[in-house]
């Protein structure tokens, strides 16, 4: 209990006491109105004054608090950026995005397939294909043991695989244009004229 508790509770006794004798005609004479209006003004300046002393006391006990390093918000504490830097999820820096050439890869071509009779004969499963334009694969599996391969012309495009048999596979890749018709066909002496070719259109 600090000193302006106590001496605040004095002085509010007092006055409730004055104030109850004051009701049967206390104080009487002057002397008496002197003394009852000292002992108030000692009581009030006592109460005040415990007041200020007791406030002062605790600006002394807050100031080392206030003042303790690490505490209360601070700019340039290690491991938190400072204005202008961002840091990641990991608390990395980040670094300035690639360029979008770099970011962007190609795209991935079509892809079409078609399989060599496995009994020999000169055909493939298929004796026309759709594609988007574009850069487009074909690529043929030869299950049979007679050497094929998968060739494509047309529009300026003459592109060749290579031979293969026993399950082998041959590939051609080409950039296609929209709206126009391609050949596929195998390149081997009378292979296609024996009928392995067929239509590969391009939307």
């Amino acid at each position: 209990m600090n000193a302006f508790i106590v001496a605040g509770g004095i002085l509010a006794v007092f006055a409730v006491v004055v104030a109850l004798l004051g009701m049967r005609g206390f104080p009487r004479g002057r002397g008496g109105e002197r003394a009852v209006i000292g002992i108030t003004l000692v009581l009030f300046a006592g109460a005040v004054g415990s007041a200020i002393a007791d406030q002062s006391k605790v600006g002394e006990r807050r100031g080392p608090e206030i003042d303790k390093p690490g505490e209360g918000e601070e700019t340039g504490k290690p491991g938190q950026p400072t204005e202008g830097e961002s840091k990641s999820p990991e608390g990395a820096s980040e670094s300035a995005p690639k360029d979008e050439g770099e970011q962007k890869d190609k795209p991935a071509p079509s892809a079409l397939a078609l399989t060599a009779d496995p009994t020999g004969q000169l055909k493939f499963d298929k004796t026309s294909l759709q594609s988007t334009a574009g850069r487009v694969t074909i690529t043929m599996t030869n299950p049979s043991p007679v050497p094929h391969n998968v060739a494509l012309r047309g529009n300026g495009v003459e592109e060749e695989g290579e031979t293969v048999q026993g399950d082998g596979k041959s590939t051609v890749e080409a950039e296609l244009q929209p709206g126009v018709s391609y050949e596929f066909y195998c390149s081997l002496p009378g292979h296609e004229q024996g009928g392995m070719k067929g239509t590969l259109s391009v939307k």
